[in-house]
């Protein structure tokens, strides 16, 4: 029989609980083999909604822009 204390389990337990932050995303559905994406749920988009352009704007809109120091030298990574 496996036991364990109540305080450790809390312990435990608190690791797993999301907070507020990680629950807030945007939601999409898409359908890559019919090449389209929609924030609202739907098995078959109108004809002019058909494309991935809702996917680019969510991209650009939630996704932050990289870190970069235009002045710095050039450098990349390459690996095999």
């Amino acid at each position: 029989m496996f036991c364990i204390s109540n305080s450790r389990f809390l312990k435990v337990n608190v690791l797993f609980v999301p907070i507020e932050e990680q629950l807030d995303f945007p939601v999409l559905y898409a359908s890559a083999k019919e090449g389209w994406a929609s924030t609202t749920y739907t098995k078959d988009p109108p004809a002019d909604a058909k494309n991935m352009s809702q996917l680019l704007d969510a991209i650009v809109s939630h996704v932050p822009p990289p870190n970069a120091n235009i002045d710095a030298p050039f450098q990349m990574l390459v690996s095999i």
